[in-house]
């Protein structure tokens, strides 16, 4: 269920027998507030998938938002954002952090100036906005299963917003081919770290981090030239 505290908006349920798992959006404290100070700027495998370079920041548009980690991780390096979720509860959620994150002195001007969300379904948004260019890159982190090296309470939070949202399906590779003739530079997709990649289309290049992998997309003619940069 939805609860309001003094403090937040939370999503509170039982999973299986264990005790109840809470859920919010959080942007100013704990893993984020720690992600905004030390996250390694520009040389973090999002960014480096993204293509943020130099002074190069593209506009971004998140299909599947979630609670807001990666799009805001991307906002405080310096993008637009551009964030769909199609959950009306996982809306709610994200519009309270972002809220919380608009009162707070470090936050307040990257969520007035780099942020916007609009609770839709990602697949009907593109095929009614179809035409390239309104954004450089489209993000897609479909709803992975927890690895079992993930931190308990990580898994708990998954199993949650998976619960809403809804494990990944045939939809992905639906989105990814409508996100590939939208997109103006590429499209990134966020993968488990050794999960196989999406059928059909072998990616680009890719970004691996220490449990996640970001498979690059590219849609611009000058991919070969971008690709190395990446490298």
């Amino acid at each position: 269920m939805l609860t309001v505290t003094a403090q937040r908006l939370e999503l509170r349920a039982t999973i299986g027998r264990g005790p109840t798992s809470t859920t919010a959006a959080e942007f100013i404290h704990g893993r984020m507030g720690y992600r905004r100070h030390h996250g390694g700027g520009i040389r973090q495998p999002i960014a480096r998938a993204i293509g943020l370079r130099g002074g190069w920041r593209p506009t971004v548009l998140d299909t599947t938002a979630g609670l807001g980690c990666d799009a805001f991780v991307l906002a405080t390096l310096g993008c637009q954002v551009d964030m769909l979720e199609r959950s009306a509860i996982v809306t709610l959620l994200l519009q309270d952090g972002l809220r919380r994150a608009a009162l707070h002195p470090a936050t307040a001007a990257i969520v007035a100036t780099r942020l916007t969300l609009t609770q839709v379904d990602a697949l009907q948004w593109l095929a009614q906005n179809g035409r390239r260019g309104a954004h450089d890159v489209v993000y897609i982190d479909p709803m992975f299963p927890s690895q079992p090296n993930h931190h308990a309470m990580a898994r708990k939070e998954m199993q949650l917003l998976r619960s809403l949202i809804g494990p990944e399906s045939e939809e992905t590779a639906q989105l990814l081919q409508l996100a590939r003739c939208y997109a103006n530079q590429r499209v990134v997709v966020k993968r488990p770290l050794h999960a196989p990649v999406l059928p059909h289309l072998p990616p680009t290049f890719f970004m691996a981090g220490s449990s996640t992998r970001f498979d690059v997309y590219l849609t611009s003619q000058t991919s070969q030239i971008d690709q190395g940069s990446q490298q």
